[in-house]
């Protein structure tokens, strides 16, 4: 699921030259503020289960998931093109050899 990100909300986002191992380059945004749609999952994710299911250790908008993931936690990638480039680029199907 894409990430809306409403303008009113965001100052400007620095992004940084990252690329893949193929040179293809890899857009990317870090934030310093939380989108609507990130505070309202927070939100959502406490009423599903409950106040005492909490996110561990200290909130950062610089990185997401995905940055965490593929880029050593220095920066946000947020469209799913954008993670399917780097999926081709980086990874291949390991085959059963059986």
């Amino acid at each position: 699921m894409p990430i809306i990100i409403a303008s009113e909300t965001h100052e400007h986002p620095e992004s940084i030259a990252t690329q893949t191992s193929r040179k293809s380059n890899i857009e990317n945004q870090q934030y310093s503020i939380a989108t609507k749609q990130e505070i309202n999952s927070e939100i959502q994710f406490e009423r599903l289960f409950g106040l005492d299911s909490k996110f561990q250790g200290e909130e950062t908008k610089i990185y997401n998931c995905h940055g965490l993931t593929f880029v050593s936690k220095r920066t946000g990638i947020y469209k799913d093109e954008v993670i399917n480039l780097i999926l081709n680029d980086e990874y291949k199907e390991i085959k059963n050899r059986n």
